[in-house]
């Protein structure tokens, strides 16, 4: 197509999208490693100057695809967890303190207010906070593993979507960043309210790690897929990303609820 400048913010948002979305399909046909933005011009239909009018750099436009992935994987795992629940222990500290108060611990406060979480079901009919971790760890592997996309782009991120970018591309990236975690410690949460903030903090940060780091491992090169298929015992050392994944959540998840530290989570002074 022609290239035509696009006067409005409307028509930079759009073809904004038209940039992102072409880069989205072409990630489903190739790793990071080897889209270029020529291809990306070429598909789109614009010279590469033009798409650079748009976007600063080819990490820029993949740090903005891994942002709207992410999103839409928070979204899927928003329908897909147990709703929001009462902790008993919450429920039983509420009713205490309203009846030491005066208050009817049947309805609530002492001014007759509804009691925190009244209404909710209680989160121990969702399991022992085990069974809900294991659950948490099945659907977050198994949903994740569907987006290799997303996948893909994590394993990318330090290593060459940080790169190449402005300093201001870079904070609204990390800013988005931020924005995310509170979302992923809050659906974390949900499922498992024993985890303290920084402990969630702690077990995103794991599953993000691990996530970039065996997603790589996981997708075996020509030569490899056929030493495997030569060999059973070389290809017993295969690794199934979704269940690394499952298995590093579910043993991180009950570390952190035996320890019950909640420590802030960063770089500690003195250690």
């Amino acid at each position: 197509m022609d290239f035509k400048r696009a006067h409005t913010e409307e028509q930079r948002s759009e073809r904004r999208r038209q940039i992102l979305d072409a880069t989205a399909v072409m990630l489903t046909e190739m790793p990071v490693a080897k889209l270029s933005l020529n291809e990306l011009s070429r598909r789109v239909g614009l010279a590469k100057s033009n798409v650079l009018r748009y976007f600063e750099s080819r990490e820029a436009i993949l740090l903005e695809l891994l942002d709207a992935e992410s999103r839409a994987w928070l979204t899927e795992l928003d329908r897909l967890l147990p709703p929001a629940a009462s902790s008993s222990a919450s429920a039983a500290s509420a009713s205490a303190a309203a009846s030491s108060s005066g208050g009817d611990a049947g309805t609530g406060a002492a001014d007759g207010s509804a009691r925190p979480g009244a209404g909710l079901p209680d989160i121990a009919d969702f399991g022992s906070p085990r069974e809900r971790g294991d659950r948490l760890a099945a659907v977050l592997a198994e949903t994740v593993s569907r987006r290799p996309v997303l996948c893909d782009l994590w394993s990318a991120q330090a290593t060459v979507l940080e790169h190449n970018v402005s300093a201001a591309v870079a904070l609204e990236y990390k800013r988005a960043t931020a924005r995310a975690l509170v979302r992923q410690i809050g659906l974390i949460q949900r499922c498992l309210p024993e985890l303290g903030q920084h402990d969630a903090t702690r077990l995103v940060a794991t599953i993000v790690l691990t996530i970039a780091a065996a997603w790589p491992a996981c997708q075996p090169s020509e030569a490899l897929r056929a030493a495997y298929a030569a060999d059973p015992e070389v290809a017993a050392m295969q690794v199934d990303f979704t269940d690394l994944l499952r298995q590093t959540i579910a043993v991180s998840v009950s570390g952190l609820l035996v320890r019950g530290e909640n420590l802030p989570f960063g770089p500690v002074s003195g250690r």
